[in-house]
């Protein structure tokens, strides 16, 4: 042990001594867990060093309960066990003490949900471990510094107003970014929080596009995305397609014309609380592309312009 460890060892042992007094009555409170983690964190130990501490001092028990996900945790090989403790110690800037029991299990929470996802994240799981993830993000602010803690509040309210086919489509694109993690050996959980801020940014749902210019955005996303899972299925059978099939919109992709009819049909044709179900949007855009398409287009135009001006008459 060289002499620096030693002076390590020494300190924490000094920690976790209680004070006395000189009539023999303790002055000061045992250390706590939550102490040691604060001392290793703020100490000038090798980086490797501190995780090894930090990883122990996790899987004792003694810091969080882990009894409940002691089999999904014993799961995660070493690299990313020692990615978990990485996170425990940097997410918060090391001069800022962990300042409750609370706060500790916050992040260690967030940072375990965020090491399923390369992994562990499939079908059956993905709409909960989402929602976890993203109800994290939304308490961001009473655990973080407000830097950090902002962005993801941004995105849990973006996540937020998600409904209905938005939420299956967006869980297909979540699926998709996981599984191009999913050869590797460990993934930084800072990708992996870029990864969950960046996919919701991105997607733009099709229920709240209530002109032809956000529909055409919301379709042209979808429509990119149904190509992207059909070339990369064939190198990965593990990817789940996408659950609207977008390849007739392929054929007008240069025509921006009858891209906005599309949008418009799409806009035209949601119902009034939006597409409650990836089979109604599909249904929905297969019959724009049906041969009379146009046609019913252009009635269903002209119907709403007299139904538009018999209101304006009526109101005069």
């Amino acid at each position: 042990m060289n002499y620096r460890k030693l002076i390590s060892c020494l300190l924490i042992a000094v920690l976790l001594l209680q004070v006395v007094s000189v009539g023999g009555v303790a002055s000061a409170d045992p250390v706590t867990p939550l102490d040691q983690l604060n001392y290793i964190r703020s100490s000038d130990d090798d980086i490797d060093v501190a995780i090894s501490d930090v990883q122990s001092l996790l899987e004792s028990g003694s810091l969080i309960d882990m009894t409940d996900i002691s089999t999904t945790y014993n799961l995660l090989n070493d690299e990313q066990k020692k990615e978990l403790a990485r996170g425990m110690i940097f997410l918060l800037p090391r001069e800022t003490d962990y300042e409750s029991q609370s706060q500790v299990e916050y992040v260690f929470s967030m940072l375990y949900n965020l090491s399923k996802i390369p992994k562990f994240m499939n079908e059956d799981n993905a709409q909960d471990l989402l929602d976890e993830i993203y109800g994290l993000f939304s308490h961001a602010e009473g655990f973080l510094p407000f830097d950090e803690a902002q962005y993801m509040v941004e995105a849990s309210v973006g996540y937020s107003i998600l409904s209905g086919a938005d939420k299956p489509m967006f869980k297909n694109i979540a699926m998709f970014g996981a599984s191009m993690n999913r050869s590797q050996v460990s993934v930084s959980y800072v990708s992996q929080l870029t990864l969950m801020k960046t996919l919701i940014e991105e997607y733009r749902p099709i229920n709240t596009a209530n002109d032809v210019s956000g529909m055409n955005v919301a379709l042209d996303s979808i429509m990119k995305h149904n190509r992207m899972t059909r070339m990369m299925s064939t190198e990965d059978s593990s990817i789940v397609p996408f659950p609207v099939q977008m390849e007739k919109m392929e054929d007008i992709e240069y025509d921006n014309q009858k891209r906005e009819e599309l949008a418009q049909w799409m806009i035209d044709h949601k119902p009034q609380n939006g597409y409650e179900t990836v089979s109604q949007v599909q249904t929905a855009f297969d019959e724009f592309f049906e041969p009379n398409s146009s046609a019913l287009l252009e009635q269903f135009n002209d119907i709403k312009k007299e139904r538009i001006r018999g209101e304006y008459r009526f109101h005069s």
